[in-house]
Formats: structure tokens, sequence, C-alpha cells
């Protein structure tokens, strides 16, 4: 795990050598093994290095073979098995990397050999023989690649902060991002960031950059085949599932460094530590890490300590503090690494996770990140499944899973019932106001603590009731997958991580996972009430009975709300100085919301954690707000 920069003079000049490392400076904590750095007549490629896999000097990149040189960021896990393929057709390897794999594939296989990987990864490759930079990112953009353009240079980097250090980018907040994440609450929803002219190579897509010509060429290359598997059985998916799942977390613990888990207690990293036992049942060293809370609400400490009891494996618990958010600078520093503001402080427990397993010299730690997304494990999916049981006229089986449902959750029959009717017809209604009259209906408590309106606000799109586009459970979890949840969620998990020197790994966004889990029916994602039913019945036997059958769900969740009604006096504070520091987008009414909220006269918004946030960006990064 790694950074990489590329700095391209549009001017044909020599790259002065200061630039690059400049740039790479700026992410040390991506890579605080080495550096490295390669110089062609008018472009550079820098590198900082994390070693995982081969330590020795031997993988030190900027790596060059072939006529071809390479820095690369992330993991091909199935390097091995590549490897002696490409030994078959006559390839001589003098390192034990993953690095070196890619330049004989590309030299092989050409852009084709992206199809080939099994990983997480941006790279950039210089080509020698067609003069030209390739760079391409994995299918569900899980590594960074960002890029910018100034009067004189073409920039690709890690993170936006290395594109600060040159003297001619101009560091502006991109208003139209700034009024999605606050008005509609958008993180990661498109290729654009907060800052203006800074864009995100999109997963499952590479770029070339001609270095004569300066011509840029931005191609999808990943397009899954994901046709529904009609005669498919459940028991039949069951076996395939287990199956996939096992080789996925086989493959990410190939590593020459400690590799740990985070154990939320939930069914996604309680599977992937319990498989890991499984498969490997003398291992005793391994390691997990959760996130714990006093209020029981928020706590997961009694499933973590269920798995730890089943496994043997030493346990670690971590107690986020919201004290430590804001007194300690940990809100800016969280910031200044996430290039983006967040609005909850799940964010925060994701940090304290991260931040146990560098004090224990973990170098890697596996995570439960995808299986939501392409196995229905959110609440919307329920409200999804009963539409489509609904139009598609099968009322029995309606009533029965709402039943059994309704029984798991130890509610009425009646009230998960009200829910879905809430969601077919109130959420539309709401959804119809705001698509119709958006110009002049609004929310006048937001628009009176904010300037944001001045922005140009898009139409909202449909997501609830009746007006739903996503109106089946394999339709929304494309859209999580690709274009919402995943994007979010790897970005943030991306920049939690390396901020500590950590790689993070997500056995469930293996592409043959995701593939397969996108191609079978819906009702083997939510059966008999449950969520997640392929999953619990594949791991029968190997996961607790008391995580397998749990209904609640929280996954490293923080309790927001207490934290900021028990701290009035020091929010107001960072309240007064977020106002100051966002240039005017925020006004005094925000403080005047905040303090009804914390006397019990206004419910909680997560707009309080949005201004602190973004006015840290604004202040750290120096933006300007026009």
């Amino acid at each position: 795990m790694c950074g990489i920069s590329s700095i391209v003079s549009k001017k044909q000049c020599t790259v002065p050598s200061l630039m690059i490392k400049n740039m790479c400076d700026s992410i040390h904590h991506r890579g605080p093994d080495s550096e490295g750095y390669f110089f062609g007549s008018n472009f550079a490629l820098g590198h900082r290095r994390l070693a995982i896999i081969d330590l020795t000097e031997d993988a030190t990149q900027p790596m060059s073979f072939f006529g071809l040189t390479i820095v690369f960021n992330g993991e091909i896990y199935n390097y091995l098995e590549l490897r002696e393929e490409l030994k078959v057709i006559g390839y001589t390897f003098y390192t034990q990397s993953d690095t070196e794999v890619i330049l004989a594939a590309y030299r092989e296989w050409g852009n084709s050999c992206l199809d080939r990987f099994i990983g997480m990864w941006s790279f950039i490759l210089f080509d020698e023989q067609n003069n030209l930079l390739f760079g391409a990112r994995d299918r569900f953009g899980v590594k960074p690649f960002l890029y910018t353009e100034t009067a004189e240079y073409f920039l690709i980097g890690s993170e936006i902060k290395q594109f600060t250090v040159c003297d001619d980018f101009d560091a502006r907040l991109n208003k139209k991002i700034a009024h999605d994440y606050l008005s509609n609450g958008l993180l990661n929803h498109n290729n654009e960031t907060f800052f203006e002219g800074v864009f995100n190579l999109p997963g499952g897509h590479h770029l070339s950059y001609n270095l004569l010509t300066h011509e840029v060429k931005i191609k999808c290359w990943y397009e899954p085949n994901l046709s529904p598997l009609k005669n498919l059985s459940f028991e039949v998916a069951i076996e395939q599932y287990r199956s996939i799942l096992e080789q996925s977390i086989l493959l990410r613990e190939r590593s020459d460094v400690p590799v740990g888990a985070a154990l939320s207690g939930g069914l996604d990293s309680s599977s992937i530590v319990c498989l890991i036992h499984e498969t490997n049942q003398h291992r005793t060293n391994f390691q997990t890490i959760t996130s714990c809370y006093e209020q029981k609400e928020y706590d997961e400490q009694e499933f973590a300590d269920e798995v730890t009891k089943k496994t043997g494996f030493c346990l670690h618990k971590v107690f986020p503090n919201l004290d430590d958010l804001i007194k300690l600078d940990v809100l800016d520093k969280m910031v200044w690494h996430l290039e983006q503001p967040f609005s909850s402080a799940s964010h925060f427990s994701e940090y304290k996770v991260f931040d146990a397993a560098k004090q224990l010299n973990i170098k890697v730690m596996l995570f439960g990140q995808g299986s939501d997304e392409h196995s229905a494990g959110y609440p919307e999916f329920y409200m999804i499944y009963y539409l489509q049981l609904l139009k598609s006229g099968k009322i029995f089986l309606l009533i029965y899973e709402i039943r059994m449902k309704a029984m798991l959750e130890n509610k009425s029959f009646f009230y998960q019932c009200f829910l879905f009717i809430r969601f077919l017809f109130l959420n539309s209604l709401v959804f119809w106001i705001k698509k119709n009259l958006l110009n002049i209906v609004s929310d006048s408590t937001w628009y009176s603590i904010t300037k944001l309106n001045v922005f140009s606000p898009n139409k909202p799109s449909p997501t609830f009731g009746i007006f739903v586009s996503r109106d089946s459970i394999r339709r929304l979890s494309i859209d999580q997958v690709f274009y919402s949840s995943i994007p979010y969620q790897v970005h943030s998990e991306d920049r939690n991580s390396m901020m500590h020197s950590i790689e993070s790994r997500a056995p469930f966004l293996d592409h043959r996972l995701v593939e397969f889990m996108l191609k079978v029916h819906d009702s083997f994602k939510i059966r008999e009430g449950r969520s997640k039913a392929i999953l619990r019945k594949a791991l029968s036997g190997i996961l607790p009975d008391l995580i397998r059958d749990r209904v609640s769900k929280m996954g490293f969740a923080a309790p927001d709300e207490i934290w900021f009604k028990q701290n009035a006096e020091m929010i107001s504070e960072a309240l007064i100085v977020a106002i100051k520091d966002s240039q005017g987008i925020f006004t005094d009414d925000l403080l005047s919301n905040y303090r009804m909220f914390a006397n019990g006269k206004l419910a909680y918004d997560n707009r309080y954690l949005k201004a602190l946030t973004l006015s840290s960006l604004i202040r750290q990064y120096k933006l300007k707000v026009d």
C-alpha cells in the first residue's frame, strides 16, 4: 500500500525535482518505508512505499522492466497465480513482488491485463515504446486516483493535498459538491471533489496521457456481466457463495507483515473472523479490534465477545470519546486526511480502530465493507423488496415477510405495515413536493443557517415510495455498489487506514463475489424476515448462533446525538469558530439552532457536524469561497 505521484509539463519542460519530491512528502503517511523517483524528458513519477509484499529493497518503486516503469498503490491478490502463468509463457522474475507481475502482465496482454487482476489498485505506468502514461483504477475504486490540470502541468496523485504544494494550483471550493453535501447528504456520488477542478478517475476506468500531444483519454475497462442466474437453486447458491467468500479471504490473508481484522460484532466482520478460524484452526496469534461505547444501544461488545469465545483470537477494545474528537483536534486531522467533510461520528469509531491497530503494529486490517450493498443489508432493502412483491401481485408472500420481520423485531404486524405504507405514500408525497415545488418551497430552518441555496440546487432523485426508480433489490444494489454507498465507504476506509500507515482489505468487495450476488435472485437475500439470507445459511455452524440470528445492525455506530447534547459548551465554542471559518456559508442561526437542540427544543440534526467538518476543510486547505 503506497502513494503515487505524477507531473507532466505541458510545455515540454523538465519537471523540477523538488516539485515531485514535495508531492511525495505531503503523503509520507501513505508510504513511510521508502521513496523513489523517475524522470522523463517532460514528466516525473514519484512513489512512497508501505512495504507489505516482498519487504526487500528489490521491490522498491518506481520499478522498471521491459521498457515500462510503474508507480503502484494497492495489492494484486492473485499475483502468485499470475506469476506462474507468466513463467510458463517464458517470463523470468527478479523480485517477489506483485508490482513486477503487473509489468509483465501489461507487457504480455496490454490493457486487458486488468481483467485478470483480483485486487485493489491505482497505478501510473510509463510506456516508453508508445511514449505515454497509462493509469488505471480497480473495479470499485478502492484505491484513489485523482487528477487535475494547471496552466503548466497535468498532475496525478493519491490525495488532493499533493496538488496544493504546486505553486499554480488554485484551491477553490466546489460549490456544486458542497451544495449536494449540505442539502442532500451526498458524498462521492460522482467524479468531482470538494476542490474545483480536481477529479477522481472512476472505478473500473483507465487513463492514457500522450506525452507528445498531451491528449488525455479516459475509458471504462470494467463492464461486468450481471445477467441474472435464473436457474440457480438457493441450495447451490449457498455452496457457491461460501466457496467464493473463502477464496476471497484466503487471498487477502497474503502478506509479509502482520494481519488483523476489525470486529464490530456484526454479521459481516464476524463472518470474516470466523472463516479465518475455520480454515486455519491451529492459528492462535490472530488479533481483532472493536469499537465500544458506554451507551448500550450503540455497543456491540456482547457480540464481539461471542466471536472471540468461538475463535480464541485476541480481542482489543477501544472506547471513542467526543472530547478526543474535538479537544485533541482529531476532527481536524480526520478532515485533513479525508479531504472532505463527514456527517457522522461513526468515522471516528473507524479512526480509533486503525489507531489501535497502529499501536499493535498490525499493518494489514480486514474489514467487512461491501456486504450490505450487494447482499441487502440496509433497512431500505426491505421496503424495496415489499414494493417488488406488491407490484408482482405476491400478496401472501408480502404478508408473510412483513409478519416474520415483525416477529423477529418484537414489533406488531400492524406497525410494520404502517412503516411500509409510510414508505409508499408519505415519502412519495415529500418527493413529489420537492420535485414540483422546489423553487417556491424550502426548508426555512436550513436556509436560515446557510447561504448555499444560491448554488443552483439539483433536482431530487426518486429514491422512496411509489416513485422509486430502483424498484428491485438488484437495481438498488447496483446503484449502491457502483454509484453511491461503496464509493463513499471505500474513500473513508482508505483515508482512515492510510493516515495510520495501515492497509485495509475488504473480502466482500472481491469482484467475483459482488458479481455473483448481483446475479442471484432477490429472494436469496431477504428471506423469512431476515436480510443477507444467503450469508446466514452459508455460515451455519461456523458463526455463533447469537451472531447468525441477530437482526439488529450497527457496525461501528456512534452516539452522535448524546455526545452533542452532553457537551453543549464545547460544541457551541466549536460552532462559533466554524461559522467564522466558513467564509459566510454558515450564519449565526446555526449556533442558535444548536442551542435550542441542546435545551431540548429542537430535534438533533447532523448539520452541526456537517458545519464543523466543512468549515475545517475550508480553513485547513485555505479554500477560496466565491
